[in-house]
């Protein structure tokens, strides 16, 4: 399992949004919060793909993040309530399927490694830090983490 370059197309997703520090993240704030976003995939109306559970991380700085737990939108509907409807731009990701016998950190230094090595740069005209793709059979906090990550790249100017 390597790593690639692959276009990811324009996709629309609901669910529940995160706002914290990376020490609550750590903590395992978000392993929480995806536990109670699977249990309630049930409330997600039609058109929505409940196969996936997306990790989309936003405006990222020293003091924390926001991410959002969510499922593409297959069809136009509204988000129901105490959710969001987010839209992600069609990008190309540096994408990485992280094995559970593998520490997240270490794949994520593995993947912008991999970046720099291939002539490549952190795609830094948006403010999406990263992608992940967890499958919704996932349990975060009886497993290890199962997910394909993906960073989004351009080319080196």
């Amino acid at each position: 399992m390597g790593i690639s370059k692959v276009k990811v197309d324009a996709f629309k997703a609901i669910g529940v949004r995160w706002q914290g520090t990376f020490q609550q993240a750590h903590a395992g704030e978000i392993k929480v919060l995806m536990q109670q976003f699977r249990e309630s995939l049930d409330k997600l109306p039609e058109g929505t793909d409940k196969t996936s559970i997306l990790g989309v991380s936003y405006d990222v700085t020293k003091e924390g993040f926001t991410y959002y737990l969510c499922c593409k939108v297959l069809d136009q509907v509204q988000a129901p309530e105490g959710m969001e409807l987010i839209s992600v731009p069609t990008l190309t990701y540096a994408s990485y399927d992280h094995a559970p016998e593998e520490n997240v950190g270490d794949s994520y230094s593995k993947v912008y490694h991999w970046i720099t090595e291939n002539n490549l740069t952190v795609n830094d005209e948006i403010n999406l830090e990263h992608l992940e793709i967890y499958s919704a059979d996932y349990h975060p906090i009886n497993e290890p983490p199962r997910l394909k990550i993906h960073i989004p790249v351009k080319d080196k100017q």
